[in-house]
């Protein structure tokens, strides 16, 4: 895996992990997308690049949990 693809999967398991400690914390609805990217260092932007919405983002961080 070359160093972009390895940034790249590094920066969406630290998204998806974020999350949804934010998620347990707050709920989904209450956790917003500026929250989280704050709290990983990255622009909201970024986080929708990745995941396309909030609601893609909420399913994939809770199918980390099975």
């Amino acid at each position: 895996m070359k160093g972009f693809e390895r940034r790249k999967v590094h920066k969406e398991k630290n998204v998806l992990w974020t999350a949804l400690g934010l998620f347990k914390a707050y709920g989904s609805k209450k956790a917003s997308m500026s929250d989280i990217a704050r709290k990983v260092g990255v622009s909201p932007v970024t986080i929708y690049s990745h995941f396309g919405s909030k609601q893609e983002l909420t399913v994939k961080s809770l199918s980390r949990m099975l």
